[in-house]
C-alpha cells in the first residue's frame, strides 16, 4: 500500500515546525525518509500539521474544517491521502502495549490529522482510519483504551464522510469495538448520517453493506502471476484460499513461487479477506439482532440486498425466511438453487407480497423439529441459532411476581467476562469495584419503548479483586422490563419475542460467565463459601440453552466414530474410555468419572482444544457444544492422552 512514497515523513527537527513526538519506533520509521521529499512538500505538511495540533475540542468546528480542507487543497488530495494512510500504517505496526498515541502531542496530532481525514473520500484511507480506530479502542491492562481521543476523532471522520463505503466500516466498528463510551459514539454517529440521508438506521446499514470486490457467488478471485487464489467463506465464519495452478490443480497453500518473488501481493490479499472476514462477521450479527422483532422487506429488495448480494447471500441462503402469500405465511429457505419448505419441496414464492426472517417462537414444536432434521440432514450450518433457537416463555412463578423475573437469580459470575459479553450482546455495563461503582446492566430497546435491567451486584467482603480494584465476582438477581413512563412492566405485556429473546442474553450471560463452567474453581482457593454453589451448577439441572444443546448433541451423536462409546444419560454425555467412564455434563462441560464420581479438570486451551473436530454443527457459536465434542473425543481414546495433568488423574482402572 502506498508504494509511490518509500518511507512518509513528518518535520522531525523541531525548529522549523510541529513534528510527532520523537521516541515511539513508528515516529522513527515516519521520520526516515525526510530528505526524500520536495521542500514545498514539507512546508505544506508542515502546516497541516500545525493546524491539527490545534484539534483541542471533542468535534471540530466548521471553521477548524474549512482551514484544514484549505491546506489538503493546497498540499494535493493524494498525497495527503498517502502521508496521513502511511502515518496510520506505521502505528499500527507498532508493539500496542506502549501504547504509541497515549503522548499528548502525537494523540492531538493524529486526532487532528484524522479529522482532516473527513474531508477526503479514498477507499484506502477509509480502511485504515477504521483500523486505527479499533486499534486505539483496544484496551491495554491496568490503563483503559489505548487511545479514546484518537478512537474518537476516526469515529467522526467515518461517520461525516459522504461515501457509503465509511458507514460500512462505522457499522463494523459498532461489532468490534467493546469499550461502553465509544459504542455510544458510534450509534450517535449513524443516527446523525441516517438523519442526514432522510433513512432509519436500520436501512442506512442495509444499503451500506459493502461488496468488498466479490463476485456474484460470493468469492475473491485474484491474479498473482500464473496463479488464481479464490476466497470464499466456509462455516465458522473465516474465508478459505485456495491457489488454482498454471494446469489448473487446485493446491492449498500459496506456491512458493509467490512466497519468494510476489511476498506483497500475498500480503495484500489476506489483507482484504481479513478486511472481508469483519464485515462478514459484523453482517451475521446485524442478522442476528432482527430476531427481537420482525423486519420485513418486498420480495425485490430482499433478493438484491441478501439473497443475491455478493457478502449477503452466504448468510441469506443459510437461513429460513417466512414469506406472505395471500395473507398467509410460508416458511422456506435457499436449497440447490430453489426455495424449498422443511420436507424438501419446492416452493414459489413469486407472489409473496413481503418476507421477514423467521423465528420458531411462532410456530409448534413440530414445525420446529422438521426444520432442525431438514438442517441436519443436509449438513447445512446456520450462521447463528434460527431452527435450534431457545425460546423462553413466561413462566406461572413469572406471572405470579408480575414484574420481574427471578429466573437467573442467585448465580454467581465472572465480572470481568461478564462485561465483556454485555457490550457484545448491546448491553450498558461497567465494572463494579471497590468504589461507588454500582450500577444495573440494561439493554434499551428504543423501537419499543423499552429498557431491559439486569440486577446484579458484587458479592460480599471476601470477594477478591483484580489490582485495580474490580470485584472478580457479581451474583445475579432480578430481570425487569421498563417501560416509557420508566415504571416497572407486568411482564405478560411485555412482546413475547422481545421476553424470549432478551431472557436469551440473560441465559447466555449465565451460562458462559458461571463460576460453574470453571474447571480450575476447586483449585482458586478463593471465596470458599461459594463451592456449594460451584457444585449445583457445575452438574446441576440443564438450562434451556443446555437443553438444546442436548437434542443436538443426540443427533451428531450417530455421526461420530466414537458412537458406539458414547450415549446421553440425562443431563450427562457418557463416554466409555479403555480407562475409565467419563460423564460430561451437557450444561457447564464439566466431568465426573465413574467409578467414584472423581472429578476430572480439563481446562480449555491444553489436548482436549488440540484435536480437530471434523463434524458440521448445525449453527455457529456454542462454544461449548464444541468444547464438549472435542473432550468426548479425546476420552474415548483416553489411551492416547499425553498431557500428564489428565493422565494423572485417570490413572489406572480401578477395581
Amino acid at each position: 500500500m502506498f508504494s509511490s512514497l518509500r518511507e512518509l515523513f513528518t518535520l522531525s527537527d523541531g525548529d522549523k515546525g510541529v513534528s510527532f513526538k520523537k521516541g515511539w519506533p513508528w515516529v522513527k520509521r515516519v521520520n526516515s525518509n525526510l530528505a526524500g521529499f520536495s521542500e514545498a512538500q514539507r512546508n505544506s505538511w508542515s502546516r497541516l500539521l500545525a493546524h491539527a495540533a490545534t484539534a483541542a475540542s471533542p468535534r471540530p468546528s466548521q471553521k477548524w474544517l474549512k482551514t484544514a480542507s484549505e491546506l489538503v487543497e493546497e498540499m494535493g488530495r493524494g498525497f495527503f491521502a498517502e502521508a496521513t494512510g502511511n502515518c496510520i500504517e506505521h502505528i499500527l505496526k507498532d508493539d500496542f502495549e506502549s501504547i504509541p498515541l497515549q503522548s499528548d502531542v502525537n494523540g492531538t496530532l493524529m486526532k487532528g490529522l484524522v479529522w482532516t481525514a473527513s474531508l477526503v473520500e479514498d477507499e484506502e484511507l477509509v480502511t485504515l482510519v477504521y483500523e486505527l480506530a479499533e486499534f486505539s479502542f483496544r484496551k491495554v491492562p491496568g490503563h483503559g483504551p489505548g487511545s479514546a481521543k484518537v478512537g474518537n476523532a476516526a469515529v467522526y471522520a467515518l461517520g461525516a464522510l459522504p461515501g457509503i463505503e465509511a458507514i460500512s466500516r462505522l457499522t463494523a466498528l459498532k461489532g468490534r469495538v467493546k469499550y461502553a463510551q465509544a459504542q455510544a459514539l458510534i450509534e450517535k454517529s449513524l443516527e446523525r448520517a441516517a438523519q442526514e440521508r432522510g433513512l432509519s438506521v436500520d436501512a442506512l446499514e442495509e444499503l451500506a453493506v459493502p461488496t468488498h470486490g466479490l463476485d456474484r457467488d460470493g468469492q475473491l478471485q485474484r491474479a498473482l502471476g500464473d496463479y488464481t487464489a479464490i476466497a470464499e467463506m466456509v462455516s465458522g465464519g473465516k474465508m478459505a484460499i485456495r491457489w488454482i495452478r498454471p494446469d489448473g490443480k487446485v493446491i492449498k497453500t500459496a506456491p512458493k513461487v509467490l512466497r519468494e518473488e510476489s511476498p506483497d501481493d500475498i500480503k495484500s490479499l489476506r489483507r482484504e479477506v481479513k478486511e472481508i472476514t469483519k464485515t462478514w462477521r459484523a453482517q451475521r450479527d446485524r442478522l442476528e439482532r432482527m430476531l427481537i422483532g420482525p423486519t420485513e422487506w418486498q420480495v425485490a429488495d430482499w433478493r438484491a440486498r441478501y439473497l443475491e448480494y455478493p457478502l449477503m447471500l452466504h448468510h441469506a441462503r443459510r437461513l429460513i425466511w417466512a414469506f406472505v402469500i395471500a395473507a398467509s405465511e410460508t416458511l422456506a429457505i435457499w436449497y440447490e438453487d430453489k426455495f424449498v419448505n422443511s420436507a424438501g419441496v419446492e416452493v414459489s414464492v413469486g407472489r409473496a407480497s413481503s418476507v421477514s426472517l423467521w423465528h420458531p417462537i411462532g410456530d409448534d414444536a413440530a414445525t420446529v423439529l422438521a426444520w432442525r432434521r431438514f438442517l441436519e440432514s443436509r449438513e447445512i450450518t446456520q450462521p447463528f441459532k434460527q431452527a435450534h433457537r431457545e425460546v423462553y416463555a413466561l413462566t406461572d412463578a413469572e406471572r405470579e411476581t408480575g414484574v420481574y423475573s427471578n429466573r437467573f437469580a442467585g448465580h454467581i459470575l465472572r465480572q470481568h467476562q461478564f462485561s465483556s459479553l454485555c457490550r457484545e450482546r448491546g448491553w450498558e455495563y461497567r465494572l463494579q469495584g471497590q468504589f461507588d461503582s454500582w450500577n444495573i446492566p440494561i439493554r434499551r430497546l428504543p423501537n419499543f419503548d423499552l429498557t431491559v435491567e439486569f440486577y446484579c451486584e458484587a458479592l460480599g467482603d471476601d470477594n477478591p479483586t483484580s489490582e485495580m480494584g474490580i470485584y472478580l465476582y457479581v451474583s445475579t438477581d432480578q430481570v425487569r422490563f421498563i417501560g416509557a413512563d420508566r415504571q416497572p412492566m407486568r411482564l405478560e405485556r411485555v412482546p413475547e419475542r422481545v421476553f424470549s429473546e432478551l431472557m436469551r442474553d440473560v441465559d447466555l450471560f449465565v451460562g458462559v460467565c458461571s463460576i460453574g463452567n470453571d474447571p480450575n474453581w476447586a483449585d482458586h482457593g478463593l471465596t470458599p463459601g461459594y463451592g456449594s454453589y460451584w457444585e449445583e451448577y457445575a452438574f446441576g439441572e440443564l438450562s434451556q440453552a443446555a437443553e438444546t444443546r442436548r437434542e443436538v448433541l443426540k443427533g451428531l451423536l450417530p455421526k461420530l466414530k466414537i458412537a458406539s462409546r458414547c450415549e446421553i444419560d440425562g443431563r450427562y454425555l457418557v463416554v466409555r474410555g479403555d480407562i475409565r467412564t467419563y460423564r460430561i455434563h451437557i450444561g457447564s462441560g464439566n466431568i465426573q468419572m465413574e467409578p467414584n464420581g472423581q472429578y476430572l479438570c480439563i481446562v480449555q486451551g491444553n489436548e482436549a482444544r488440540s484435536r480437530p473436530l471434523r463434524l458440521l454443527l448445525p449453527f455457529e457459536g456454542d462454544a461449548m457444544l464444541s468444547l464438549i465434542l472435542s473432550k468426548a473425543v479425546l476420552l474415548a481414546a483416553d489411551t492416547k492422552i499425553k498431557d500428564r495433568t489428565i493422565t494423572s488423574q485417570i490413572g489406572k482402572p480401578l477395581g
